[in-house]
């Protein structure tokens, strides 16, 4: 565990906080309007500057064999399915897990739970925000710039963001915001195109659920404020595409998912195409 002390903008909370999936769906129908009327209701309003300190799971992964490649460092962000573990598969690892594979080239590889996921620690679902994971991922990665949580390898080389669905949102707003904290950035399953994705047709095709309430036996000390979709055909709906994929990675990150905060919206988070353009322009041309 790794205690990390962050600063976030928590912005206000304008809805009721629903207490079951009855009020989730009346939240939902109406933030998901097609075409906004006169009674939309905007879910955040202003914002307050909130900071704590909190524990981190997180995973380092390095090569058996010394070398300097092994100083390039993969620092990698989870989306909202399996935790950390998503990077760090048991099911059939020689074709799905990413930390085996990296290592096996030659890098090393971080990897962590996002707060209020896996072992990290939880806070109010109607408190987490993506400027609530950008701000941890920017302390993580300082102390992976340091040495520290590196073992043997000390100071890495390079450092490489990687990334996956929320979690390119995240070091999106990251790199936006402080562009020297990696040198290679590697998103994936999604980008940060605010006109090409349909973010209230994502929402209502998850046909999303209070976890406490679909999952009480894992879920049940969840607040409210914590979401799930209601089952795998929601998930392949969103990510997957028969016949590309094999029933049985879905059945794991089916059994796998973990909840998400239902305030894990993108507002607040800065653009990158407007504020760090130059930077993502050159980074592009280096490699790990």
């Amino acid at each position: 565990m790794i205690p990390i002390h962050i600063e976030w903008d928590r912005f206000k909370y304008n809805g009721t906080e629903w207490q079951d999936n009855d009020g989730l769906q009346d939240f939902l129908s109406a933030v998901t309007a097609r075409e906004p009327g006169p009674n939309y209701l905007n879910p955040l309003g202003e914002s307050t500057k909130i900071n704590g300190t909190y524990q981190f799971a997180a995973t380092f992964c390095s090569p058996k064999q010394a070398s300097e490649k092994a100083k390039t460092v993969i620092v990698a962000t989870h989306g909202i399915r399996p935790a950390r573990n998503y990077w760090n598969s048991a099911f059939q690892p020689d074709d799905y897990n990413f930390v085996q594979f990296a290592t096996n080239q030659g890098y090393s590889v971080f990897f962590y739970d996002r707060l209020g996921c896996g072992a990290s620690d939880k806070i109010s679902g109607f408190d987490a925000r993506f400027s609530t994971a950008i701000a941890a991922l920017q302390q993580l990665t300082s102390f992976i710039r340091r040495g520290q949580c590196t073992g043997t390898i000390g100071k890495p080389r390079k450092i490489a963001l990687m990334d996956f669905s929320f979690g390119s949102y995240t070091t999106h707003g990251a790199i936006a915001l402080t562009p020297t904290i990696a040198d290679t950035v590697i998103p994936t399953a999604i980008g940060f195109n605010s006109t090409g994705l349909n973010v209230n047709g994502l929402v209502r095709s998850y046909g999303l659920r209070v976890v406490s309430q679909q999952n009480p036996a894992l879920y049940g000390e969840r607040d409210a404020g914590y979401l799930t979709w209601v089952d795998r055909y929601s998930q392949i709906m969103n990510c997957f595409k028969r016949p590309n994929y094999d029933d049985g990675a879905v059945d794991f990150a089916e059994a796998a998912k973990e909840p998400f905060a239902v305030a894990l919206r993108r507002r607040g988070v800065p653009d990158l195409a407007g504020r760090a353009a130059g930077c993502e322009r050159t980074r592009a041309r280096r490699s790990i």
